[in-house]
């Protein structure tokens, strides 16, 4: 009878006896989660903390990288290193921003050099380029023993075009001259227009001088042929002077000078034709130099 009793009472204790273990396993269990999530939010503070520091670092790096390229533009240079800008942040907005500046800056000093170096209607290269490439046959020449020439040209009766046409078929006749002196030219030879109805030409590399002579008569032979220009037929011609180095001028503006005082000779003689500089030729530009002063001198008193 008192086991029958006593039953109950041995089962409530086991229960009891295992919510009280489980209850410590849940407190142990919620001890533990508690810890662990406080290390994982320690180190999520941490790795976060670490983060912001490097892309602090990284964002002051390419400001400062700026800062240093804007401070080389302002000293003359393009030639600028910039770092990678990659994402839509301000930072990279800005660098990004910062390397078009740069395009155009470079892209805009191109065009002026290429403005200052080369004439803007025919696109043939200029008394700038001239002037360069002259000096540059000079020095070779004195070590290869080659001769050098310059080529003084003015096309003949050029104003009577531009008044019996106009201006804009003026130009366009330069431009259609300018092509063909360029086909009958060799590639190592240089051609520029100096202003107006001039043009130059620079000879290099020359092993006799009867190539010099060629050239000359094939520039004055095309120019024979009648021109097609803006559906008008136009005839024109060109005189020719011819400088040599070293035989008439030891430098590239005494050269050239000496070359124009050729071709004033060759109009002299009728036109249509080519000269080589002579001592004389010095003398007789001297002499016209004098006269013109004295006639202006004459008729402005």
């Amino acid at each position: 009878h008192r086991d029958l009793h006593s039953f109950p009472t041995r089962r409530s204790s086991d229960l009891y006896a295992r919510i009280l273990s489980n209850t410590s396993f849940i407190q142990q269990e919620s001890s533990r989660l508690l810890h662990n999530t406080a290390f994982y939010a320690l180190i999520a503070v941490l790795v976060g903390a670490l983060i912001t520091w490097l892309l602090l670092r990284s964002m002051v790096a390419q400001l400062s990288q700026l800062a240093v390229a804007a401070h080389a533009i302002t000293q003359g240079t393009l030639q600028v290193k910039l770092p990678k800008f990659n994402g839509n942040d301000e930072v990279a907005t800005l660098g990004k921003a910062f390397e078009l500046m740069i395009q155009s800056l470079k892209a805009q000093i191109k065009e002026l050099s290429y403005q200052a170096s080369h004439d803007s209607l025919t696109k043939l290269p200029n008394r700038v380029i001239l002037l360069d490439r002259l000096q540059r046959a000079i020095k070779h020449s004195q070590q290869a023993q080659h001769y050098v020439a310059v080529m003084f040209i003015d096309l003949d009766h050029f104003k009577e075009v531009n008044d019996s046409y106009g201006h804009e078929t003026g130009d366009a006749l330069l431009i259609e001259v300018a092509a063909i002196f360029k086909q009958n030219l060799r590639p190592i030879d240089t051609i520029v227009r100096m202003g107006g109805d001039e043009f130059c030409v620079l000879v290099e590399e020359i092993d006799h001088l009867g190539l010099i002579s060629d050239i000359a008569n094939t520039l004055n032979e095309q120019l024979k042929q009648p021109l097609v220009v803006n559906g008008k037929t136009v005839f024109i011609s060109c005189s020719i002077g011819i400088s040599l180095y070293p035989d008439d001028a030891q430098t590239p503006e005494t050269l050239l000078r000496n070359a124009d005082s050729a071709m004033y000779r060759a109009k002299e003689l009728g036109r249509n034709g080519y000269q080589f500089y002579t001592c004389e030729m010095t003398h007789r530009a001297l002499e016209r130099v004098q006269l013109e002063s004295e006639i202006r001198f004459a008729l402005a008193n």
